[in-house]
């Protein structure tokens, strides 16, 4: 889907009863990762945005390991609130 130089990974939601913004917020709130929501980067669509997640990838091994694993675990958990 979307294409940057940067390093970065999207991630589709696949569900369409999950918004980004919602997913985003909770992952923040509950596990203290930022990620950011895809409205961000559809500017003339933000609702199809809200099918993405956006994780930077440029960033240290030690920090980023802990911090995806934190952002699966709450992914697991929003899943479950259905």
């Amino acid at each position: 889907e979307p294409q940057s130089a940067v390093s970065v990974a999207w991630f589709k939601i696949t569900d369409p009863k999950v918004k980004a913004t919602e997913l985003q917020e909770y992952i923040l709130n509950k596990k203290q990762v930022y990620v950011l929501p895809g409205t961000y980067f559809f500017w003339d669509d933000r609702k199809r945005g809200e099918q993405f997640i956006r994780v930077a990838l440029a960033r240290d091994t030690e920090m980023f390991e802990p911090a995806i694993k934190l952002m699966r675990e709450a992914v697991n958990e929003y899943e479950k609130r259905k």
